[in-house]
């Protein structure tokens, strides 16, 4: 198993339009295009593979760049974003670059692995990211920390754009789902915290995954919240 079905097995996210197919790799025979199956030709190293229930599969550092190779760049950033977050070095996925140099698609590989960033704490920040990157929202830092004027922690925002002073959030569904408390409590604490950001004069923008099917949208809604924050500290 390679590409899509290997990043299954190994936790790491993947496009749902892509789960139709088996993705697997083959060192001794031709490619192939099915509905149901996706086969490439390609050497598989012994340590480039590992098992996974019982299942073989590419590694860790070769799945991120066989797909940052074959699937569209923001879901190359969130598998590699994924893999940096679980301790993988980034040394070990500019190797795996290296091995596959001549294949298909390592420009846009290369593009994905340089700016792939473990701080993204989930998927849905790291497609954001890859959004604001290709529809040109000026790039922002990732896990913002904002305090009072005391140093006291007031929290932490996904995304912060500092001379404008606004804050991002990626807003997941999980959070209200019951998994962290009630989703009455869930929704109060969100406010609170809100507050406490603008009364640091912060002010802050949100989303979540029906905004990441639209990322012209998605920049243009931020784009108008740093509008708002140059306003207000100009």
């Amino acid at each position: 198993m390679s590409h899509i079905s290997a990043a299954v097995l190994l936790g790491l996210p993947v496009p749902q339009s892509l789960l139709s197919s088996v993705w697997v790799t083959r060192p001794h025979s031709n490619g192939e295009r099915t509905p149901t199956l996706r086969a490439f030709r390609a050497p598989v190293p012994d340590d480039e593979r590992t098992v996974v229930q019982g299942v073989p599969v590419t590694s860790l550092a070769r799945t991120v760049v066989d797909l940052a190779r074959t699937v569209p760049f923001e879901w190359g950033v969130a598998a590699a974003d994924a893999t940096l977050r679980q301790g993988v070095q980034r040394v070990a996925l500019e190797q795996a670059l290296d091995r596959a140099r001549r294949r298909p698609g390592m420009r846009r590989a290369r593009r994905v692995v340089a700016f792939a960033d473990g701080r993204a704490g989930s998927p849905g920040e790291s497609l954001s990211r890859a959004h604001f990157l290709l529809q040109g929202v000026p790039a922002p830092v990732l896990q913002r920390v904002v305090r009072t004027a005391s140093g006291i922690v007031v929290g932490l925002g996904d995304f912060g754009w500092e001379d404008e002073r606004v804050i991002g959030e990626f807003d997941g569904a999980l959070k209200y789902d019951g998994g962290l408390g009630r989703p009455e409590d869930v929704i109060m604490a969100e406010k609170r915290r809100e507050q406490a950001f603008r009364d640091e004069g912060w002010w802050l923008v949100r989303w979540g995954w029906s905004e990441l099917l639209r990322p012209a949208e998605l920049a243009e809604r931020v784009r108008r919240a740093l509008d708002h924050g140059r306003r207000q500290t100009s």
